[in-house]
């Protein structure tokens, strides 16, 4: 080879590997600078937000709420703004449906189709609690606030299969990242979230606040985010997603007391106990229709007193 075409092609070779690892290392230093960013406007989201979860009075509450969501959403828009290479607030959802990358599978490998269904929920749960933070319509139905833990009851009404379903978000569970040593040398790191749900209890009443019946539901909901930064990155931290499906309430009361049971636990291992209760008048969608029965009911005897309230039960 001619020596003069050599030495061209040897600082050809040189100067395209100089080029590619500084293209590397600016994008490194992107991904680096969009993610400390991110990380500043969460940070700074959980200062307003400790505040506003305290807030006891509901249409307070929901105006301050409201507030801390468009600062939050508005700060993220600027600064996808400057880095709009990552901007993608679906990408988890992407993948599930197979527009994403991903990582090749190994040969061989197969999905589970019910895991795949039980991702696609936990996706679907949490983007849609994020699409109404994003375009301000979080409106919850109930809120309450119990030791620093905020309870929004966002939605209630009917479900596709009948059910009477409880969409829930709590605000403010503590949780902290664990890091895990593979034996491979690899660390794995997972969010540990402490908040289980003890407890729903109901009490029905007629016009005349005269207790006739009860019901209580024990455990947590049948899917709980407890992580929702999992699936969409961007989702305002410290949040757990869930939701209830009851059978529809017996048609005859009009109004209910609904007092639900929360516990978190604090980094010294401290219990956080939350009681948030709810009085609201019944909506007739709620219940079953006259003359339907109220499956699984029993019949139980309450002194005169404790149905009228002014007694605990004996």
């Amino acid at each position: 080879m001619n020596p003069l075409l050599r030495l061209i092609l040897e600082l050809a070779i040189v100067l395209g590997g100089a080029y590619f690892g500084l293209t590397q290392y600016q994008k490194l230093k992107l991904k680096d600078a969009h993610e400390y960013d991110m990380s500043r406007i969460q940070r700074e989201w959980l200062e307003r937000a400790n505040w506003v979860d305290d807030v006891a009075e509901a249409d307070k509450y929901k105006e301050e709420r409201a507030g801390i969501d468009k600062w939050y959403f508005t700060q993220v828009t600027d600064h996808y703004n400057r880095y709009p290479a990552f901007k993608n607030y679906y990408r988890v959802g992407d993948e599930l449906a197979g527009k994403g990358p991903k990582d090749s599978p190994k040969k061989g490998a197969k999905k589970n189709a019910g895991e795949e269904a039980l991702k696609q929920q936990y996706y679907d749960l949490t983007k849609n609690v994020f699409d109404a933070l994003k375009d301000g319509t979080y409106n919850p139905v109930l809120t309450a606030t119990s030791n620093s833990l905020r309870l929004d009851i966002y939605k209630l009404g009917r479900a596709p299969n009948g059910k009477l379903r409880f969409d829930l978000v709590l605000w403010g569970a503590q949780r902290r990242m664990e890091h895990d040593q593979q034996a491979t040398g690899n660390t794995v790191s997972r969010m540990s979230t402490a908040a289980t749900f003890t407890s729903m209890q109901f009490s029905f009443y007629d016009e005349k606040s005269k207790m006739m019946g009860e019901m209580t539901v024990t455990g947590d909901p049948e899917i709980k985010v407890d992580y929702p930064e999992r699936w969409i990155e961007e989702f305002p931290p410290q949040a757990v997603i869930g939701f209830y499906e009851l059978d529809p309430f017996p048609a005859e009361p009009v109004k209910m007391s609904l007092t639900m049971g929360v516990n978190s636990r604090s980094l010294t291992g401290a219990d956080i106990p939350a009681t948030f209760k709810f009085d609201v008048p019944i909506d007739a969608s709620w219940k079953l229709g006259v003359g339907e029965k109220w499956e699984g009911a029993t019949t139980e005897e309450r002194s005169k007193d404790y149905i009228e309230g002014k007694a605990p039960a004996r």
